[in-house]
């Protein structure tokens, strides 16, 4: 079926109520309903030339398969937002109990105690601000190298400042 503007107008008198009906077993946010049922139509438009067997089926799969992804998302969205939250919060609370100027000579130990390829990779990175590609064509090496080289540097600056509180 080729949908013209008039067709796809009829079309979405005919089954917006009923798939924003149907989302709404999903979720009661009205806002979101709309928007997902908007984006089914938007993707019926885009692909218009395309033949469709059921439509009805077609709409009604694409909503919920849309609702779903969206739900999944927000989901995810939520417990990122959760995570940096508490980090956050723990980091304000260890921020009232470290001494700043002391916190920061243990970095620069921690730094200078990294072996010399990975030193350098890492202050090209965090004090050059240099992006990994960058850094990869300043030194000669792949990318890859200076994503393990940083995984590394990162691992260790965080082992020495950790036993660095704890044996003190």
């Amino acid at each position: 079926m080729v949908i013209d503007e008039k067709k796809f107008r009829e079309i979405y008198d005919e089954y917006y109520n009923y798939l924003c009906h149907n989302l709404s077993f999903y979720t009661h946010d009205v806002g979101t309903i709309e928007d997902v049922v908007q984006e089914v139509f938007v993707k019926l438009w885009n692909e218009r030339h395309q033949p469709i067997d059921n439509l009805k089926v077609y709409l009604s799969v694409c909503a919920k398969n849309k609702m779903l992804n969206h739900l999944r998302d927000e989901q995810n969205r939520k417990n990122i937002l959760n995570v940096w939250a508490k980090d956050a919060n723990e980091t304000l609370k260890a921020n009232d109990c470290i001494d700043k100027k002391e916190l920061a000579w243990v970095l620069l130990q921690a730094i200078e105690s990294l072996p010399p390829r990975c030193h350098d990779i890492y202050l090209l990175s965090k004090e050059e601000q240099m992006p990994y590609k960058q850094i990869a064509e300043f030194l000669h090496i792949s990318v890859k190298t200076v994503e393990a080289q940083m995984g590394i540097a990162i691992r260790r600056i965080k082992e020495f400042v950790a036993a660095y509180y704890v044996i003190k």
